[in-house]
């Protein structure tokens, strides 16, 4: 799966959010670290329920699937 699939699929309630962090922890590139840590940092806020799954969904331009 590409990173945007997890990330639907996060967003989707397909898989959890550990299951994405695991991947992310693999995904090691210097020059992307901050990004990564700013994603699982909103994937945390999501469930956490400080950020709702649409505005999740919004910023990172995700489609809705069915």
């Amino acid at each position: 799966m590409t990173l945007k699939e997890w990330l639907t699929a996060f967003a989707d309630k397909k898989v959890t959010a550990i299951e994405v962090i695991t991947v992310l922890s693999g995904m090691f590139n210097p020059s992307q670290a901050v990004d990564i840590l700013a994603l699982v940092n909103q994937i945390a806020r999501v469930e956490s329920g400080d950020m709702d799954r649409e505005t999740f969904r919004a910023v990172w331009e995700l489609e809705e699937t069915k």
